[in-house]
């Protein structure tokens, strides 16, 4: 599979995916506890992404 096949199923796929090599995998749903996890992860370095002029997102942009 050719990079652009894969974005193009991509944009209309109910469930994500990542492309290695030529070859698409499945990529299973986060859980409630991944998600705290992050969140207090962010949470903790707010403070000083702030004071340093940085940024931080929650997830992929």
């Amino acid at each position: 599979m050719t990079e652009d096949e894969y974005l193009a199923g991509e944009r209309t796929a109910e469930t994500r995916h990542e492309y290695v090599n030529g070859h698409v995998y499945a990529m299973a749903s986060a859980s409630k506890t991944h998600n705290r996890i992050a969140r207090n992860f962010i949470t903790s370095l707010s403070e000083a992404a702030d004071q340093s002029g940085c940024e931080i997102y929650f997830s992929d942009i």
